[in-house]
């Protein structure tokens, strides 16, 4: 997702399942026939809690979200939007699109080797995606993309993929 995506999040919308949370994007960049949408993200569950997004998202909302945080849209005052992320010493002020870019940042800084340009985070996860072997168009459909151009230009990082073709092919029975 986009910082931008991120900070148009509607947590009244967020949807609360067993193994997913739903979250609601309210007027992201994306448009149909020139009008503003709606976009879904789920995310699902891990059986690892370390790499449980569910879980964070319930400790997270306990901690932060107990008041509304509503504001205009920032692209549409007439769309209100209760935003899921927050500053943590004053939890009624939103955070800004550039504070969420900043703390991207500060985490993908620790990717790569010093010198080396810090890479955007789509790019990091479509790229971790594919190279574990989620066809392309499973990326393409997640990350809401137009084709494959957008992947293959703008957000995959290399093409090494952890797959022995040889292997997978010729088996010795």
């Amino acid at each position: 997702m986009r910082a931008s995506d991120i900070h148009r999040i509607d947590d009244i919308r967020t949807i609360r399942k067993d193994n997913s949370v739903v979250f609601v994007i309210l007027a992201p960049k994306e448009k149909r026939q020139g009008r503003p949408i709606e976009r879904l993200c789920k995310i699902k569950s891990n059986t690892n809690l370390m790499f449980f997004p569910v879980h964070a998202y319930d400790v997270y909302k306990a901690r932060m979200t107990m008041i509304p945080c509503s504001r205009p849209h920032i692209n549409d005052k007439n769309l209100t939007v209760n935003n899921l992320f927050r500053y943590v010493n004053n939890s009624e002020k939103p955070l800004t699109v550039d504070s969420i870019s900043r703390n991207i940042k500060s985490v993908s800084k620790f990717m790569v080797n010093e010198g080396e340009q810090i890479p955007k985070a789509r790019a990091i996860g479509a790229t971790l995606a594919t190279n574990s072997g989620i066809p392309a168009d499973a990326v393409i459909t997640q990350a809401f993309w137009s084709g494959a151009s957008m992947l293959d230009n703008h957000y995959q990082l290399s093409r090494d993929i952890n797959l022995n073709i040889t292997e997978t092919i010729l088996t010795l029975k």
